[in-house]
């Protein structure tokens, strides 16, 4: 693996990638950005870590986004 793809690898570590993030709300926003499967992705990935509080939050945006379609339905 070269510096750069060691690097890249380091970077998207969960543990790693969540200090981009000022703040919980901050990566809320993020997740709001990402498909529901986007977001089932992660939550597995973050899961397989232990970032549990990540993972809470994760699930809220899939939540808000599954209410938000219902809703344009007529079923909420």
């Amino acid at each position: 693996m070269t510096p750069l793809d060691e690097s890249y690898e380091n970077i998207i570590q969960p543990h790693n990638f969540i200090k981009n993030f000022s703040d919980d709300e901050h990566f809320k926003e993020w997740c709001r950005k990402g498909s529901i499967n986007d977001l089932k992705d992660t939550i597995r990935t973050f899961e397989h870590h232990e970032l549990y509080r990540y993972c809470a939050i994760i699930q809220s945006v899939i939540d808000e986004k599954v209410d938000k379609m219902l809703s344009g339905f007529g079923f909420n």
